[in-house]
């Protein structure tokens, strides 16, 4: 008798974590929405875990299947539903007059975990809030005042792209060397710190940067888990999964803040903008707790760190692309294995 309860109890068992993963499976064609494959935890080989693979590739496969017959389709990430856009219109739709519809990306948050208390994962009111705060941050006159700041680490990527080129026949790889000129940028911009990983006198702001974007497995796994219940956030914080980097991102915004406060130092970057508007906040007698985000040393590097997020990649293939059609318009130095750099990403 008692086996054939061990087996009831079993099947018992993966009936319901069988419905926890399939009940909201309706949800896109409840709302006549066409659905890609949801039985498989990839979604119709998009939108799920990312193995070995960006996620632009692991959509590829749904944005070929659905090009010109669909101007959207859904999918799902784990059993979380996920909007694909497929025509052009929609997608810049999306990230244009309609953005303030669809800021939300679907990833829940801890308020004890800086880390997520920054644009890229906050939602609803407390994201307006501090998008309100922070675009003042990215006018034009704000980037043209951190203009000199970029100009003078882009002189040192010409410097160490000629001792390459002169020392390597005038091939150049650009992978790492790229890389490390967005650090150096965003370390200067974002985190008000000249790291000179161009040069090669520091690696220690560049290895962070690379534990970031590694295949971390416990970091997928975790994705994964939050993909299933948002109580993954508060059991697996970022800053458990990236002890090292989290570790080293808040000691150096610590470190920043109270040398410029002891020797009342002001510069024009993303570090100086943040400090005013804790200066700000403290002045205000009355705030709206439920949207406001404190500015303290933890969320500002959390906010510096998000700044890191979306521009480390972004600076590297906007070089990187730009360089290559130079060499291919007018001549020069030779980039070489620029289709390894662009697979790699």
């Amino acid at each position: 008798m008692i086996v054939p309860s061990v087996l009831a109890a079993v099947a018992a068992l993966l009936a319901a974590v069988w419905y926890y993963f399939t009940r909201n499976f309706s949800y896109w064609t409840d709302r006549g929405i066409v659905s890609c494959n949801p039985f498989s935890l990839t979604g119709d080989g998009g939108g799920g875990l990312p193995f070995g693979k960006p996620f632009y590739e692991l959509l590829t496969p749904i944005y070929q299947k659905y090009k010109g017959k669909e101007r959207f389709v859904g999918t799902f990430q784990a059993r979380r539903p996920v909007l694909v856009p497929i025509d052009p219109e929609v997608t810049k739709a999306i990230l244009t007059k309609d953005f303030s519809h669809f800021h939300g990306r679907g990833n829940p948050t801890d308020e004890s975990d800086p880390f997520s208390q920054n644009l890229f994962f906050l939602e609803g009111a407390r994201w307006k809030n501090l998008r309100m705060k922070l675009s003042p941050t990215f006018t034009s006159g704000k980037l043209k005042g951190m203009f000199p700041l970029m100009s003078g680490i882009t002189d040192q990527l010409n410097e160490a792209v000629r001792d390459k080129a002169a020392k390597a026949d005038n091939e150049v790889e650009f992978k790492e060397l790229l890389t490390r000129y967005s650090t150096d940028v965003i370390g200067s911009v974002a985190f008000g710190i000249d790291c000179n990983t161009v040069r090669g006198e520091s690696d220690e702001f560049y290895l962070m940067s690379r534990e970031l974007f590694s295949r971390n497995l416990l970091g997928l796994f975790r994705f994964f888990l939050v993909s299933i219940h948002p109580v993954f956030v508060k059991l697996l914080p970022f800053r458990t999964v990236f002890r090292g980097m989290t570790t080293f991102f808040l000691c150096l915004m610590k470190e920043t803040v109270e040398y410029r406060e002891k020797n009342k130092v002001e510069r024009n970057d993303f570090v100086q903008t943040m400090m005013q508007l804790r200066a700000e906040d403290r002045g205000r007698s009355m705030l709206d707790r439920a949207s406001h985000v404190e500015f303290n040393n933890e969320t500002m590097a959390g906010q510096a760190f998000g700044f890191f997020l979306a521009g480390l990649d972004n600076i590297s293939n906007t070089v990187s692309s730009t360089a290559l059609v130079i060499n291919f318009h007018k001549g020069g130095y030779r980039v070489h294995k620029m289709r390894a750099w662009f697979s790699h990403r």
